[in-house]
């Protein structure tokens, strides 16, 4: 199997948890033994993503000495800070809708930055149909709990 394909279905098995949080909500299963609550599992692990991906960007300030190179930590910083306080302070349909915000952001820096020959089409597409599917679960996650 290629490095890029596996790159591809690690990606896309990413969204595994996102959904099947979204599913078990959807039938009222309120708790996992040994896992807890189920909105705690889903917040938790968006908060992980979220700043798994904005650490990304962090990495990818790296090596560049442009514009990118000054705003690329900054935003990374903001919006891990933003889903960490959020965690703490907000409820989990709250806190849901703060995240797909965190993600749609995120989305929108990768996009700028393919947009300056930084990103591959076939990164931008991954990580757009990724996105849509996450912003997607955490949505309906806000109507389910």
């Amino acid at each position: 199997m290629q490095m890029k394909s596996v790159t591809a279905l690690l990606t896309y098995a990413g969204t595994f948890p996102f959904i099947i949080c979204v599913i078990l909500l959807h039938y009222g299963v309120e708790a996992l033994p040994l896992l807890g609550r189920v909105d705690l599992i889903l917040s938790t692990y968006a908060l992980v993503i979220l700043s798994f991906m904005a650490g990304v960007h962090w990495g990818q300030h790296l090596g560049q000495n442009d514009l990118w190179s000054r705003l690329l930590p900054l935003m990374s910083n903001a919006i891990t800070l933003a889903g960490w306080f959020g965690f703490l302070l907000l409820k989990s349909g709250e806190f849901a809708t703060l995240c797909s915000i965190g993600f749609a952001a995120l989305l929108w820096i990768d996009l700028r930055l393919w947009q300056s020959g930084y990103l591959s089409l076939k990164y931008i597409t991954l990580r757009r149909n990724v996105t849509v599917i996450v912003i997607g679960t955490l949505i309906i996650s806000v109507f389910v709990v």
